[in-house]
């Protein structure tokens, strides 16, 4: 019995890691600012995915967070996808969505992405580079979160 549910554990540990951004991109994103509270973070040297710890000592079951002042300098935060999603929205003002789309001629299944820039209404930028698509959501969606912050970092570069 132990052994079985210790098998279960080690499947649904690697199920979790694709939970979080890729390291190239929470590294990105540290470069960018980011330092919302996570539950994880990564190692520079092996780029091992770490969690910070199961819970608290409360009782009450809330999840351990650190932020960058927490870590040591060869750490850095790995946040959810949903986290990089609201914090790019929440600071730098870009939305995205994620659609399905039908390849009619190879009646094939796929995604694209498209995202909104801008901090006002009239002043939105729609960015649309994904026309072809991707064979699975996760591929449009790491590639929206790619081109999101190649965005960001060449505004930044105009504004230098």
């Amino acid at each position: 019995m132990f052994e079985e549910n210790n098998r279960n554990n080690k499947n649904t540990m690697k199920d979790i890691k694709t939970e979080f951004v890729p390291y190239v991109i929470a590294e990105a994103l540290n470069k960018l600012g980011f330092d919302e509270p996570c539950i994880a973070y990564y190692t520079f040297t092996t780029q091992r995915l770490s969690r910070t710890g199961a819970t608290d000592n409360t009782g009450n079951g809330d999840f351990v967070t650190v932020q960058l002042k927490d870590l040591y300098q060869n750490y850095i935060l790995a946040p959810l996808w949903q986290q990089a999603f609201d914090w790019l929205r929440e600071k730098h003002k870009f939305m995205y969505y994620i659609a399905d789309i039908m390849v009619s001629a190879s009646n094939t299944v796929g995604y694209r992405f498209r995202y909104y820039a801008g901090k006002l209404l009239d002043d939105f930028t729609i960015v649309d580079e994904s026309m072809l698509g991707y064979l699975t959501y996760e591929e449009a969606q790491l590639e929206c979160l790619k081109a999101i912050i190649k965005q960001i970092q060449n505004e930044k570069q105009v504004q230098s």
